[in-house]
């Protein structure tokens, strides 16, 4: 039985002098945990952004020495230069550890952006050497995580602004040949009405795929969700979640059958901002329950960004651990003057 622990953090990554933000992890074959985070001047990332992973071999309480996948360009160097935005990591079932992260073209003058591809690294040897990155064809941001359907095929998630609308929509594309070629985009969420991104596909245990997502209007509104019950080819929803001000969701299987969904809560207005990380927990009949008052799910606090300027805090991953705890990683500014990687240890017993 696992007991209630005390509440404990750990740092990650900090470095005054850089804000090194947008984390994920994964666990390798071998065992060790890997996390990957952006380091850059800012929040937006204007004048360059460099892929960094630092690895655990005790569970989490140590990170070595900071791994550099890749270094974009620094802002000077040509009137748009590429920026490296947001990075996912999983390992897949076949031993590859797959990183991926979405490539934008910036303007350091205007600061105007726009995605041009989605890039792959991939890893044979725990995460230790890493491939060129591969183009995927895919111009979609903030792809989450490649998770694999019960098919076979590898499903990509990613966000795109609607042709008809302009609101942002979730789609995911397949993979049949191991992640060589992609497929066109999937609609996933876009009903012209709400702002559908930062998804979070997993695969449950009757092989649904259920995708979390971020409701991007600034309203407070809830976070929503879509179920797929044929690997990915066509999603029913969006449904509303009891997430509420649900940002950037990342969500998992734990090995008692729970789903855990970590996220930021941001309900707006004058006093509420990006200040808070939460987890919320429900079971696998929850997850694929449609109506919003049938479902059923506990929220606990993770942290909170006391910072006393602008608080900054928020993208997340997680893993369970061999003694059933969670570790959570996510970026905070706290008492820094730039953003930092802190974890959080926790348990189920504690919701």
């Amino acid at each position: 039985m696992i007991e209630r622990v005390t509440t404990e953090y750990v740092t990650v990554a900090r470095n005054d002098g850089v804000y090194e933000c947008f984390p994920d992890m994964c666990r390798t074959p071998g065992g060790d945990l890997l996390a990957v985070y952006r380091e850059s001047e800012s929040h937006e990332g204007h004048e360059f952004s460099d892929l960094v992973i630092r690895r655990s071999a005790d569970e989490g309480r140590t990170w070595g020495e900071r791994q550099v996948i890749v270094e974009g360009p620094r802002a000077g160097r040509a009137p748009e230069h590429v920026k490296y935005n947001c990075a996912k990591i999983s390992t897949l079932p076949d031993g590859r550890i797959a990183m991926v992260v979405d490539e934008m073209l910036a303007d350091p003058r205007s600061h105007a952006e726009r995605w041009r591809e989605v890039l792959i690294w991939w890893s044979a040897d725990d995460g230790r050497t890493w491939s060129q990155p591969r183009g995927t064809g895919i111009t979609l941001g903030l792809p989450d995580s490649i998770v694999e359907a019960a098919d076979g095929a590898l499903i990509m998630g990613g966000q795109v602004p609607s042709e008809a609308t302009g609101k942002l929509t979730w789609r995911c594309s397949r993979s049949t040949d191991g992640g060589a070629t992609w497929s066109d985009p999937i609609t996933i969420a876009d009903d012209g009405e709400f702002e559908h991104c930062e998804g979070s596909i997993i695969r449950l245990p009757g092989d649904e795929l259920v995708c979390w997502m971020r409701e991007n209007s600034h309203q407070g509104y809830p976070g929503y969700k879509c179920i797929s019950r044929d690997n990915g080819l066509s999603w029913e929803g969006p449904f509303r979640t009891l997430m509420a001000g649900c940002e950037r969701p990342q969500a998992g299987l734990l090995d008692g059958g729970q789903v855990l969904v970590t996220y930021r809560s941001n309900m707006r207005g004058r006093a509420c901002g990006k200040q808070n990380m939460f987890a919320y927990l429900e079971s696998v009949e929850s997850a694929l329950e449609p109506e919003r008052p049938r479902q059923q799910g506990r929220i606990i606090a993770l942290d909170h960004d006391s910072h006393e300027g602008t608080t900054d805090t928020g993208y997340s991953g997680w893993e369970q651990l061999r003694d059933g705890r969670i570790l959570c990683i996510y970026y905070i500014k706290r008492d820094a003057p730039m953003a930092w990687i802190r974890g959080r240890f926790f348990s189920e017993h504690d919701f």
